[in-house]
């Protein structure tokens, strides 16, 4: 780089607060139990409620479901307003307050793809409404951002994941997709996603399980404008769509080709978006270095020292090549429909999560897993999806930020006997790995019992957690 031009600087100043030192121990007390309740127990209870009533075959009826979302979104809308992601949050009200109180769309920068950033502003322009009639927001002691603001600033992935839940349950009517679709809504892991985090990784999947939908219905046309809409969000909508090319490429139906070119490279019309799409293609393929395009602190490989030699051999372009030759052959030989391209839709999202370091992206495993489930009559995934989840929250939790981050917008410990051990990354790596093992184990077994899926698993996950955290946290080498 030789020359430079800066032509243009955009300052939005956020306010900032420091009012946990005002707290007191039984207060932080109180809003962990609050926290805990609303993330864990209450959404689990009620899953393994479900589970146990309607797994057999009786009947859930149209007050089964509703109940199902009551109860998630009283989950969601009770800790959207006390818990945040304070950088995150403030990337995403930046964009909101720069639109609606100063008229611009600059600051609504990368890695985050401009078009999600609009899809925020919907629900958000009625607290702009409320604004300029005159509300007055209400502010906790420790938060920048006042609990009406923050509830509609979260409202967009909130709505979705109630959207893939209604998806889920018209994929099969019968009762286990109610179980493990509640499995879905109701798993720690998709409640921390949008109410917590506040992020629009579930308008991405619910857009792919549109499209795959659509493909099990031989909508084509269809799929593929959802598939190539949830593009514009996150490259991970491209997946799949490229598997769908392939298999009507491959089959030669050229004009469904066609439709599904143009709408891909629709996605990249809006300039912005086009470029910053070739920026993260760089990333991800490794002509460009980038912490969050290599396999880093948050995956086994780079937690242990080992991103050096394996990086040299570009992991993720090898197993994405092997993948695109299997879909390739299987497309080849016509057998590749629409479960098919959700196994290789799994099996990519997998390979991404284990050699990227994208930590708090382990959700996508989620949604997917549970549409695999239903499709594949797989009670054993469906099953384990909610352990899954529910040790994912708890690792990312704990061992990426820390609770009190996401409570007190500080670095503050609440429980220090398992935050503040040591080597926390090395035991977040260790055991999401183990997790996406199993995913894959069950993802081809369907034999046993779901029941003995639930109580195995999560012995097992236990058990490995008790063996790493004790290995490398309490007593490390």
């Amino acid at each position: 780089m030789t020359n430079v031009v800066l032509s243009y600087v955009d300052l939005i100043y956020l306010p900032a607060t420091e009012g946990t030192s005002d707290l007191t121990q039984p207060s932080i007390g109180l809003y962990f139990v609050y926290f805990v309740f609303f993330l864990f127990l209450l959404p689990v209870g009620m899953s393994l409620i479900i589970y146990q009533e309607f797994l057999r075959g009786k009947p859930a009826t149209r007050s089964v479901m509703a109940v199902i979302l009551g109860t998630g979104l009283i989950c969601r809308f009770a800790l959207a307003p006390i818990a945040i992601h304070a950088f995150d949050m403030n990337v995403l009200l930046t964009s909101a307050r720069g639109w609606f109180q100063y008229g611009t769309i600059r600051v609504s920068a990368g890695p985050t793809l401009p078009i999600a950033y609009f899809l925020y502003w919907i629900p958000y322009s009625f607290y702009a409404l409320l604004q300029y009639l005159g509300f007055k927001d209400v502010f906790l002691p420790f938060h920048d951002v006042g609990i009406v603001e923050t509830s509609f600033i979260k409202l967009f992935p909130i709505l979705m994941d109630a959207l893939i839940f209604l998806i889920l349950i018209r994929f099969k009517q019968s009762s286990k997709s109610v179980v493990w679709a509640s499995f879905y809504f109701l798993n720690p892991l998709v409640i921390f996603g949008s109410s917590v985090y506040g992020h629009y990784d579930s308008a991405t999947m619910g857009l792919i399980i549109t499209g795959i939908y659509w493909v099990s219905n031989q909508k084509i046309a269809r799929a593929g404008l959802a598939l190539a809409s949830a593009g514009l969000l996150e490259l991970l909508g491209l997946v799949s769509l490229v598997f769908l090319l392939l298999k009507t490429g491959l089959a030669k139906q050229y004009k469904q080709s066609l439709t599904l070119l143009g709408l891909a490279l629709l996605s990249f019309a809006y300039p912005p978006q086009r470029d910053l799409t070739y920026r993260l293609i760089l990333g991800i393929s490794g002509v460009q270095s980038g912490s969050q395009f290599s396999s880093g602190n948050y995956t086994l490989l780079g937690s242990f020292g080992l991103l050096g030699t394996i990086s040299s051999f570009y992991p993720l372009l090898v197993a994405g090549g092997l993948i695109l030759a299997f879909v390739s052959l299987d497309a080849a030989r016509k057998r590749i429909q629409a479960k098919k391209i959700l196994l290789y839709t799994c099996l990519s999202f997998v390979v991404f999560l284990l050699l990227l370091n994208l930590p708090n992206e382990w959700y996508w495993l989620v949604p997917i897993g549970t549409l695999y489930a239903i499709v594949d009559d797989n009670d054993n995934l469906g099953a384990f999806i909610l352990v899954f989840g529910t040790a994912v929250c708890f690792l990312t939790i704990s061992y990426t930020v820390g609770s009190g981050y996401y409570l007190l917008g500080s670095r503050n410990t609440i429980l220090a006997s398992i935050e503040s051990v040591r080597n926390g990354l090395q035991i977040f790596a260790i055991m999401v790995t183990v997790l996406a093992a199993l995913f894959l184990a069950y993802l081809r077994n369907a034999r046993s019992h779901p029941t003995e899926t639930l109580i195995r698993s999560s012995i097992l996950v236990i058990g490995a957690f008790i063996l790493v955290y004790f290995w490398l946290g309490v007593y490390p080498i």
